[in-house]
């Protein structure tokens, strides 16, 4: 699956966790844009640090190459708590998700 398949996939999926819940408001709609926007930098985060590694070798303001730690490594796990936390305030966790499966057995 493409990168914007599943993210349209993720983006229809929470979108419906919130119309079951009777939460889909304007608020939380913009909540899951935002939420969908960390989810793209996330991904293009993911993407440098697969091509370039979490370490790699830079030219300094003096010409000199030197090791230089990959700063998407330090801001992954933020943006991805911050994911977290949006999931969080809408109450969509494990515990309160509904799949086809529990629309089908009502």
């Amino acid at each position: 699956m493409n990168k914007k398949t599943e993210r349209n996939k993720v983006q229809k999926d929470l979108l419906k966790q919130l119309t079951n819940m009777g939460a889909d408001t304007d608020l939380f709609k913009d909540m899951i844009n935002k939420y969908m926007n960390l989810w793209d930098g996330v991904d293009e985060m993911e993407a440098d640090i697969k091509k370039n590694g979490y370490k790699y070798m830079a030219i300094s303001s003096t010409g000199k190459e030197y090791e230089k730690m990959n700063e998407y490594v330090k801001l992954l796990p933020i943006y991805i708590k911050q994911m977290q936390s949006l999931l969080h305030e809408m109450g969509i966790t494990t515990d309160a998700v509904t799949t086809d499966k529990d629309e089908d057995a009502l």
